[in-house]
């Protein structure tokens, strides 16, 4: 999820070892113990949890009531965090829980072979505060509200099936604001905040009898901002004690540091908010940069060799993506060489292995933001190897439980829990364990591939013969699909350097790319990388790292082959990658009236027009003029080139489209873009007789023969629609 930075590699090697060599001893497995149960036994001086079914940490690995040691293989619930948040929406996602009854999700999470639940909470609607809906907040005869005592029945449930549930504190928000309220983007905030202190004293006493959860300490921390922290001492820090952080409640991208802030808390205040009520439940706690860190989490956590945890009952977490570097440690797909190291050096590229040495290490968020198995195959399978030689216990749980398409998604169906394309990765994981039956899927060794439905979050997709599909983006890079346009990745649950500003599809419609304004490029499905500018050492206006853009990027297109692209800055400044032809642009004949807004090339590849927000349109290299409405109050949002490229349509924030040359003059939603919801995209039927018009809400409006596939309204977007793209 997070971007990777490469640092030179140094070990601590007296530390480790030594810690090696005390656990070898307080650990070794029991001779004759089958490799493939998900139970070994563990070392006796432990003292067990109390209860019949209970699980707690002893040296290393996590151990049950009869003191054997517990692998977590298990998933992520999703909709718990947030539908509480918004009046009418639940508690789940999951369509088949009716109030307290949730015997067919249980039933299908066993049937994969399940034996830990992530519960992800959101504090404000445990605590019944800050304007949570009634029927959330309101207090039952035991002082709890609604939602708590419906969170409480499903660990409950989930316990009698047995099936472990790490109860997470996932999102949360400082002073009065409502956080996953409707109507906002509501990104997680840095760290803990007051109002944390009271979610983990009462989540703690709700559970103190109960000896079968774990708690998840900070979902995702990311101190002192998400968009240039990194890993630094400061962080660790930050992380462990607590510091002054950006409040990012109702913020739109993670790459705009607020400027309002708020005493943020650390781990070491929750652990002791906990431990006050709590003295039982296991402790998971990550690092920075979004949970993905493991490199000084021994330094941090682990002093000295020391846990922090004054019950010593504590596990490392940490938060992997695929594909490659969308984490930190997601360098590999084989968990021995996953995670980088620092310029701190406190670990290598083995550092799960090394902490893992320590203590038990939980991937409580793994997932693949291509929805692919691709990669978590061979890494699963490494986690399994690794705990199959029974020296370490590494769990996992994958992101999401849902259906909605690329959530990423680990199933198709609540009532079946048929594996998704990602999904079908874990699940023959666990059935190669001997963990299920393999009734939903064959996986005799070779997983195979299941189709994704497209569910939740994404609009159906319908396809419309004839008119082909489009697809739209979010400033967060969140892709939605219209049509027959297929997904094939996005960064929308990415941690940006910067805003995604545009989309262009391959020629085979197998794949697009999209562009963020520092000029990145992420390429997905069967799109080629043929460069970026951060690449070339360009980096933004105001960067002290590298050449600087005098603008930022605000769009791209392929060029006629799609062996390369072109992208186009603020100032009308063109760059050019592959086999795309410079021909010049608004810096060289002097600037150009207003801010760039788009790039349309010409169909012979010899030629484009740059398009400004003032009305202007410029053309270069063989392009032909066709006219532009010149000088206009209501700026201009995006262009698109007609189908055979003689003729182009511009859009306006109010929903005006001029048409010239041979495009077509269908009219648009005039007077229903508004300053808060202006209209930010437009795209061109693959026939040229009609397009449709998106707002930055995802209103879409259809004209001539674009037939109406969807909208987006009334969905919870991560970031404004920005651009479209179709075919």
């Amino acid at each position: 999820m997070r971007h990777h930075r490469a640092h030179p590699l140094r070990v601590r090697v007296a530390v480790v070892l030594g810690v090696l060599v005390l656990m070898a001893v307080l650990v070794a497995d029991v001779a004759g113990t089958p490799s493939s149960s998900p139970a070994r036994a563990a070392a006796a001086s432990c003292a067990l949890p109390p209860g019949a079914f209970s699980i707690t940490v002893c040296g290393n690995k996590f151990v049950n009531q009869a003191g054997e040691t517990v692998v977590l293989r298990g998933v992520n619930t999703e909709g718990t965090q947030y539908d509480c948040a918004q009046a009418g929406a639940g508690f789940f996602d999951d369509t088949t829980i009716s109030g307290t009854n949730f015997t067919t999700e249980i039933a299908v999470m066993k049937a994969w072979g399940i034996n830990v639940v992530r519960v992800n909470l959101n504090e404000e609607c445990w605590l019944g505060i800050n304007g949570v809906p009634a029927t959330t907040s309101a207090l039952g005869m035991n002082g709890y509200d609604a939602y708590a005592n419906e969170m409480g029945s499903y660990v409950d449930a989930l316990n009698a099936a047995g099936i472990y549930a790490e109860i997470d504190l996932h999102l949360n928000a400082p002073g009065s604001e409502l956080i996953a309220d409707p109507g906002n983007d509501d990104f997680q905030n840095p760290l803990p905040e007051s109002n944390s202190d009271l979610f983990w004293k009462s989540v703690g006493a709700y559970f103190a009898d109960n000896h079968a959860v774990i708690f998840g300490v900070f979902n995702e921390p990311f101190p002192p901002n998400a968009a240039v922290s990194g890993d630094t001492a400061t962080g660790w820090n930050c992380d462990l004690n607590g510091c002054t952080v950006p409040d990012y409640t109702d913020s739109s991208d993670y790459s705009q540091i607020p400027s309002t802030t708020y005493a943020g808390e650390g781990m070491r205040q929750m652990i002791d908010d906990i431990r006050s009520v709590n003295t039982t439940a296991p402790l998971l706690v990550g690092g920075p940069d979004f949970a993905g860190d493991l490199d000084q989490w021994l330094s941090t956590f682990y002093p000295g060799g020391v846990s922090i945890d004054p019950d010593n009952k504590l596990a490392a977490s940490v938060h992997i993506y695929f594909p490659n570097r969308n984490s930190p440690c997601s360098l590999s797909t084989n968990v021995a060489t996953a995670c980088p190291g620092t310029a701190e050096g406190a670990l290598s590229n083995d550092g799960i292995l090394q902490v893992a040495a320590v203590t038990p290490v939980e991937i409580d968020e793994l997932g693949d933001f291509g929805c692919s198995a691709q990669s978590l195959t061979p890494f699963l399978a490494s986690v399994d190897a690794a705990n199959d030689a029974g020296s370490v216990d590494i769990g996992y749980e994958g992101w999401a439980w849902t259906t909605s398409a690329c959530d990423p998604n680990l199933i198709t169906s609540y009532a079946t829990g048929q594996p998704s394309a990602m999904g079908i990765a874990e699940y023959c994981a666990l059935y190669l364990q001997g963990l299920n039956d393999g009734s939903l899927a064959t996986c005799s060794g070779t997983p195979v591939t299941t189709t994704t439905t497209t569910t939740g979050s994404t609009p159906p997709t319908t396809i419309s013969t004839g008119h082909h599909g489009y697809w739209l983006v979010g400033s967060d890079g969140g892709v939605f699909t219209f049509g027959s346009a297929q997904f094939y990745g996005s960064t929308g649950a990415l941690r940006l350097q910067r805003p995604v500003v545009g989309i262009s599809p391959t020629n085979d419609d197998g794949g697009y790319w999209l562009v963020a304004s520092d000029g990145g490029i992420f390429s997905f499905g069967d799109a080629n990388f043929f460069g970026s500018l951060p690449g070339e050492g360009f980096a933004p206006a105001g960067s002290s790292n590298g050449k600087q853009l005098n603008a930022p990027i605000v769009g791209l297109v392929p060029s006629v082959d799609g062996n390369g692209y072109f992208m186009v800055g603020a100032d009308g400044g063109v760059f050019t990658f592959g086999d795309a032809k410079f021909e010049g642009s608004c810096p060289g004949i002097g600037g150009c009236a207003g801010t760039a807004v788009a790039v349309m090339s010409d169909a012979t590849g010899n030629g484009y027009w740059v398009v400004t927000a003032s009305g202007d349109v410029y053309s270069f290299g063989d392009a032909t003029y066709y006219g532009g409405p010149g000088p206009q109050s209501v700026p201009v949002t995006s262009a698109v080139r007609s189908a055979d490229g003689r003729g182009y349509m511009i859009l306006f924030a109010n929903g005006t489209v001029d048409s010239y040359g041979d495009a077509p003059k269908l009219g648009g939603p005039v007077g229903l873009g508004t300053a808060t919801d202006p209209t930010t995209a437009i795209v061109a039927t693959s026939d040229g007789q009609g397009y449709w018009v998106a707002t930055a809400k995802g209103a879409i409006y259809a004209y001539g023969d674009a037939p109406s596939d969807g909208s987006l309204t009334g969905l919870h977007l991560n970031g404004s629609i920005i651009a479209g793209t179709g075919w």
